[in-house]
């Protein structure tokens, strides 16, 4: 908290003047022009001492000196710690869609639970635990925004419920979900809504295999959202990421490059884009630089908060880096890999991880290691929709019995493999490793 300068005594805080200059020698208590700043060592000591209506006034200041520099969650919880509640509210219903998807997630999930249940803005709420993986807690708000909420509200949260389907791999539930909500939206003539939802499909196209539509949709969603608004810049980077997956590098590099430029810097936004930036490096036979590129991208990535895309990209550094012989490297960046997609609930992220962790068991003669790594990297993904993903794994595990001189089991593994691209090939289909 941060009491006003000069304190009317020290025992306003608790304490005695000598135990002050104590604190202060510590650099556990801060005497600034604004008050006194305590360090978190000591703050909970102080606040206990001192009489209710003190703290509620320490924590009053508190949340103007953090509006004043920026900080609407510190601001939102210490108007919460003051019993001002229709302020905090406020506060995070204009700033907290800043926090729900990055590295303060926790923090602001944190700070609505401290608001009575009446009070908490559903979908932010909603919103944070879905990208927190707390997904049928996040399901259960939002069903009941379908069920009580304006027709505006009902319309965000099925794109919500969508994004969940997505995140589990439930790509058939995720497009019915999605496709009603861009006709709604159209109906409605709310292009930005439209925008958002035809985002969130082409998405889930483009995991599906379908390329031309995915870019369709994409291609529309860009041209209803606003300018520089974040949704704006993920239907870019997703539009890159199908005009990879199309083989169109040149067409890729110039969505996303200018998607870059109006993306935050340090924000999740950027680190998505930068790990496909990475994947148009390694299409055009540049390994070294796109093995690079993808370590930037997770370390971007992680410091955003967004252990799923450091997955990915640490998977894809993994490749690269077998690529060019660098075993050891592979095989650090693939159980970087592996640790982090084992903390979320994303199957694609984990069959990846463990796909790449048997290719580097290969690489070394581990045979037995690397066939049960691929095969349950299979296993993960069998039963989602996502064909590219799947033939891809199934190549992977040919190859590992070829080399092993297995001919009749990886014959099978191969004519499942060449099926599946057959299949991708007629629609014409592909997709790009990485969600």
């Amino acid at each position: 908290a941060s009491c006003p300068r000069p304190a009317k005594s020290p025992e306003a805080l608790g304490t005695t003047g000598a135990q002050l200059r104590r604190l202060l020698k510590r650099a556990v208590l801060q005497h600034r022009d604004e008050g006194y700043l305590l360090h978190d060592l000591v703050r909970e000591f102080f606040l206990a001492r001192m009489p209710e209506a003190d703290r509620r006034r320490a924590h009053g200041r508190a949340a103007l000196y953090w509006e004043e520099r920026g900080d609407g969650l510190e601001a939102a919880y210490h108007r919460i710690e003051a019993r001002d509640f229709d302020a905090a509210v406020a506060l995070l219903e204009e700033r907290g869609e800043a926090y729900a998807e990055g590295a303060r997630a926790g923090e602001l999930e944190a700070c609505l639970e401290r608001l009575p249940p009446g009070k908490r803005p559903v979908r932010l709420f909603a919103e944070t635990l879905v990208f927190l993986g707390k997904f049928e807690e996040a399901r259960g708000l939002l069903e009941g925004l379908v069920r009580r909420g304006s027709q505006e509200e009902r319309l965000r949260a099925r794109i919500h419920l969508g994004r969940i389907e997505t995140r589990q791999g439930e790509y058939a539930a995720a497009q019915r979900i999605l496709a009603a909500a861009v006709r709604e939206a159209a109906a409605l003539g709310t292009p930005g809504l439209e925008g958002e939802a035809l985002r969130a499909l082409g998405g889930v196209e483009r995991r599906l295999g379908n390329l031309g539509v995915a870019a369709d949709y994409l291609s529309r969603a860009t041209l209803l959202l606003e300018d520089t608004s974040r949704e704006r810049i993920r239907a870019m980077t997703d539009l890159g990421a199908t005009l990879i997956a199309k083989g169109d590098l040149d067409g890729a590099k110039a969505e996303l490059e200018e998607a870059l430029r109006i993306a935050r810097k340090g924000s999740r936004e950027e680190a998505a884009i930068e790990n496909n930036l990475a994947i148009v490096l390694s299409g055009e036979g540049r390994p070294q630089d796109a093995a690079r590129a993808f370590e930037r991208s997770a370390e971007l990535a992680l410091g955003a908060g967004e252990v799923r895309f450091a997955a990915y990209a640490l998977a894809n550094a993994a490749d690269n880096f077998l690529r060019l012989d660098q075993t050891e490297t592979a095989s650090v960046c693939a159980e970087r890999a592996l640790d982090l997609a084992s903390t979320i609930r994303d199957p694609m992220a984990v069959s990846t991880a463990r796909a790449n962790l048997g290719l580097v068991a290969a690489r070394r003669g581990e045979w037995p290691r690397a066939e049960r790594e691929l095969l349950a990297s299979v296993d993960l993904i069998s039963r989602l929709d996502n064909p590219y993903s799947l033939a891809t794994r199934c190549r992977e595990i040919a190859q590992v019995y070829e080399a092993q001189g297995r001919r009749d089991e990886a014959t099978s593994w191969r004519t499942r493999a060449e099926g599946l691209f057959t299949r991708l090939r007629a629609d014409p289909r592909a997709t790009a490793r990485g969600g």
